[in-house]
């Protein structure tokens, strides 16, 4: 299982088990009226893609028989480290979510196995690699997109926020270096409609 076979035969039986929890929790509110908030979603999903994302960086940097692990301990050291910096560097700088930093890492290790497996190549083969071995290439320019739409998904969460409060008219709240100020209520009957009207003014602290 640890060759580049194996572990694709692992990340198939990932994915049917990532489809049966979405479908689970899709299905779930319109058979059972139950909710299935985002957070759960993601809390569900979070380690099934992690999972499948350290199985595909795997795999890129291993063979498909593999007898010796040995052979391939430094791609595997090179590529771990770099994404366990980069993790590091982002946690440092105030991005603490737990479960999205797992997540980052397996996908900056998935995207090293890209770039390491790439330049091996063309280490190899050399430029002329690039037209003659066009099925590699295209699968590693795919790899690597899925990597870039996954991580910009991620980061983006790290900047989504929800607060609940209860206002006046006249308060004044600070959250997230934004400062928010409730204005007056002001309601409108129309010949056919009711409006109601409260400005919230928006500023950066």
């Amino acid at each position: 299982f640890s060759s580049r076979t194996g572990l694709v035969f692992i990340s198939n039986w990932v994915f049917i088990a990532l489809t049966i929890a979405v479908a689970f929790g899709t299905f779930l509110p319109l058979f059972m009226g139950a909710s299935y908030t985002s957070g759960q979603y993601n809390r569900t999903t979070i380690p099934f893609f992690a999972l499948i994302f350290f199985l595909s960086g795997f795999g890129l940097l291993t063979g498909f028989k593999v007898t010796n692990i040995n052979k391939y301990l430094n791609r595997l050291i090179a590529a771990f480290a770099i994404s366990l910096a980069a993790v590091t560097i982002m946690a440092f700088i105030g991005y603490t979510d737990f479960a999205s930093l797992v997540l980052l890492f397996t996908i900056y290790f998935s995207a090293m196995a890209v770039i390491l497996k790439t330049l091996s190549s063309l280490k190899k083969g050399g430029i002329s690699s690039l037209f003659k071995a066009n099925r590699f290439y295209g699968a590693m320019i795919v790899h690597f997109g899925l990597v870039i739409i996954s991580l910009g998904i991620v980061i983006s969460s790290f900047y989504h926020y929800k607060g609940i409060f209860t206002v006046w008219a006249g308060d004044e709240i600070v959250y997230n270096n934004y400062t928010f100020k409730i204005g007056s209520y002001a309601n409108t009957h129309g010949e056919n409609y009711i409006s109601e009207y409260l400005p919230i003014e928006i500023y950066k602290n």
